[in-house]
């Protein structure tokens, strides 16, 4: 397990044109909006800091509880502390979903937590601003190092099955922004490119119908193209069908609207 500390301090640049914030101010900014959009707008600012699929949503309603390392020991020693961390938190995550999370960190031992806090790392520097406040500014390439050798997946490094990335918009920089999460996760991207037909909805795609039953078509699918799981996605376009990757990824305009459209 590795658990990464984000300070509030942790200066941003929000997605869907919210402009730079730091990380303690982005849910309440999602929480002036109507309807409120809090949890989604740390979602997606959290999972663009750190390039990575973000799940789900854990609220702490007192901030004085342990840490999450000593909240995972205690799961560990006494299975009734689970019962008051249930009784002590908001969630977007489904009963099913939240019985799994549980259950799983319930059986680390303490040796096997890797933790890093980025205000008193070298991925964080001190930044000031125009009006004289400071914040800490990230250095993504080595946000990014971190999480490849520390919170990648290794099925998806073990399946080491090639990916072909296809913008199918007329939006540049998506295929880039897609890649880097596919790659923190572990993934194999060998091809980035543009189409020229464009695409409402995005698609992933397999060379094999085995293939669907991997770990990376089933993460890559449930990012990207939740409906291309229950059936087979098809394109109709020739330069996608010829390419060399064994699961591609097409990029449609709600890929777009998901980081960029209010």
């Amino acid at each position: 397990m590795t658990i990464l500390h984000i300070s509030d301090d942790v200066f941003m640049e929000l997605p869907k044109g919210y402009g730079s914030w730091k990380v303690g101010s982005i849910y309440d900014l999602g929480q002036e909006e109507k309807p409120q959009i809090g949890s989604n707008l740390l979602k997606l600012s959290i999972s663009k800091l750190v390039g990575l699929p973000i799940d789900g949503l854990i609220i702490q309603k007192d901030l004085s509880q342990p840490s999450v390392e000593d909240l995972v020991g205690g799961w560990r020693k006494n299975p009734f502390n689970r019962l008051t961390f249930l009784r002590s938190i908001s969630t977007d995550l489904t009963p099913i979903e939240l019985y799994k999370f549980i259950k799983s960190s319930s059986s680390v031992r303490p040796d096997q937590i890797t933790s890093l806090n980025l205000a008193q790392s070298n991925i964080t520097r001190s930044q000031l601003l125009p009006d004289s406040s400071r914040v800490l500014g990230v250095d993504t390439i080595k946000l990014d190092t971190f999480i490849r050798d520390n919170i990648s997946d290794p099925t998806l490094s073990e399946e080491d099955l090639t990916l072909a990335i296809f913008n199918a918009t007329p939006h540049p920089g998506l295929a880039q922004q897609a890649q880097r999460i596919m790659t923190n996760l572990g993934m194999n991207v060998i091809i980035l490119a543009n189409t020229e037909k464009v695409l409402e909805k995005s698609l992933v795609l397999s060379k094999e119908d085995k293939l669907r039953e991997t770990v990376t078509f089933k993460k890559s699918a449930q990012f990207f193209a939740p409906s291309c799981i229950k059936k087979t996605c098809i394109s109709n376009d020739s330069k996608i069908d010829s390419s060399r990757a064994q699961i591609t990824i097409v990029l449609g305009e709600d890929f777009y609207n998901l980081w960029y459209s209010k």
